[in-house]
């Protein structure tokens, strides 16, 4: 396996010490899906990059 080397942000005021190698995520592999323009209307609502970040760092601080 390739090590892919990440940078991570902590959203959480608790310090977390990683070990240097530590393994935090693992990839899988996917294929291609070619999105149709008639597929998405503008009515459909994307979360913000910023409610993506508070929902990940909600999810972590569950485990």
């Amino acid at each position: 396996r390739e090590a892919i080397p990440v940078r991570v942000l902590n959203l959480n005021t608790k310090d977390k010490i990683l070990d240097e190698g530590a393994v935090i995520a693992t990839c899988e592999t996917v294929v291609d899906i070619v999105a149709r323009p008639q597929e998405f209307s503008e009515a459909q609502h994307l979360p913000s990059t910023l409610e993506n970040l508070e929902i990940l760092t909600e999810n972590s601080e569950e485990l």
